[in-house]
């Protein structure tokens, strides 16, 4: 009787035990250090990050017979902001003949991350980072792509 009672007890420990186990490895969400801007506060950094896009593109020379593009992205999510420049041809008779390149940079510090080329029907491109500097066009365009894509569509 008394073997049977302390297999009971051991079987309910047991249980028990492998019952907490399952609800502590749970993963926890990890909290925010810092909080998200306000609207207001978004409004004004992307304002912001509108203008830091246009100083890079005045102070980016082309040829005549190319043209130039600038787009810019504020992430409320990074606090970052992002800047593509477009360049091509000015003339769409041109198009062929003439680099169609993109440029993703980053607005506050104007440092370059990405880039990528296509001239003659040859593809290029490269991620400015330490650890991935030959990445290709497909990987380069993906990078611009999400830097760019407008967390207000998603």
């Amino acid at each position: 009787m008394l073997a049977r009672c302390l297999l009971s007890c051991l079987v309910v420990i047991a249980i028990g035990c492998e019952n907490r186990t399952v609800q502590s490895a749970a993963p926890t969400p990890t909290p925010r250090l810092v909080a998200l801007p306000t609207a207001t506060e978004v409004f004004n950094l992307r304002s912001k990050c509108v203008e830091l896009g246009d100083k890079i593109l005045e102070n980016n020379f082309v040829g005549s017979a190319l043209t130039q593009e600038v787009k810019s992205h504020y992430n409320p999510e990074t606090n970052r902001c992002y800047v593509e420049l477009d360049v091509h041809a000015a003339n769409l008779d041109e198009y062929e003949k003439h680099p169609i390149s993109r440029y993703l940079f980053d607005g506050q510090t104007k440092d370059m991350l990405a880039s990528s080329k296509q001239e003659k029907g040859v593809l290029s491109g490269s991620i400015y980072d330490p650890d991935d500097i030959l990445a290709g066009y497909d990987k380069a365009n993906a990078m611009i792509d999400s830097r760019m894509a407008d967390d207000r569509k998603q």
